[in-house]
């Protein structure tokens, strides 16, 4: 049983990807990244936590323009 277990687990160790290769470089992340903050969907879902995590700390504060358009405005420039 017990070489039985231990070539069932060679055999998949056999797939893993060796070394460095397992991780993605910093040029894939900073593309993943990216990709993932252009998408309306994200953008309008992180503006809208935004918005409403500065409402909740700084309820005193007045935006002018409103909180969303300065956020998106800032979103914009970053991406």
């Amino acid at each position: 049983c017990k070489t039985l277990i231990e070539g069932a687990w060679d055999l998949v160790v056999a797939h893993c990807p060796k070394g460095r290769e397992a991780f993605p470089s910093p040029a894939d992340i900073e593309k993943l990244v990216c990709e993932l903050a252009s998408q309306k969907q994200v953008e309008e879902k992180a503006t809208n936590e935004i918005c409403m995590l500065i409402n909740k700390t700084f309820p005193t504060i007045q935006f002018n323009p409103d909180c969303k358009t300065l956020i998106e405005g800032g979103w914009d420039l970053v991406v």
